[in-house]
C-alpha cells in the first residue's frame, strides 16, 4: 500500500511539514510540532537523493553535520528519527515520524557519479525546529 501511495499522490494525508530535495540544497516549509507528524518529501531535482532525518543533540549544529564523515564512523551530531530511500528525480514519498522538540537536520546521504563527498556534505541539508 505504501509503494502505491507514492504512484498516486492523490491518496496522500495532509503533510505537516514539505521537504523539497534539489540537486544543490534541501527546502523544508510548514510549522511542525511535537507528536506523530506526516512528512512529505519531493524530489524536484534532476537525480536521485535520500533523505534523513535527525534531532541535533546538544551542543551541536548543522555545521557538526556538514563535518560528520559517516565513513569514519564517527558519532552522529544528531539521534536519528526516521527517512526515505532513495528517489528518483520527480518521485514523492511520505513517512509519518514521531517528532521531539528541538531543532531536526534533514540530509541527503548519497553520492554520485564517483564523487568522494556525500551531498550533505556538499550543502545539501537543512534545518528545521519543532515545538
Amino acid at each position: 500500500m505504501i509503494a502505491g501511495a507514492v504512484l498516486i499522490p492523490a491518496r496522500f494525508a495532509v503533510p505537516d511539514v514539505t521537504v523539497r530535495v534539489r540537486d544543490g540544497r534541501i527546502e523544508p516549509s510548514g510549522v511542525v510540532r511535537t507528536g506523530q507528524r506526516i512528512v512529505q518529501v519531493e524530489n524536484v531535482g534532476t537525480r536521485p537523493h535520500d533523505l534523513l532525518i535527525g534531532r541535533l543533540k546538544p551542543g551541536k549544529t548543522i555545521d557538526d553535520v556538514r563535518r560528520w564523515d559517516s565513513d569514519r564512523t564517527d558519532p552522529a551530531p544528531f539521534v536519528y528519527v526516521g527517512g526515505v530511500t532513495p528517489m528518483s528525480s520527480g518521485m514523492t514519498a511520505q513517512t509519518k515520524l514521531v517528532l521531539q522538540t528541538g531543532v531536526h537536520v534533514v540530509l541527503c546521504t548519497m553520492r554520485h557519479g564517483g564523487e568522494r563527498e556525500h551531498d550533505y556534505q556538499r550543502g545539501v541539508l537543512a534545518s528545521f525546529t519543532v515545538n
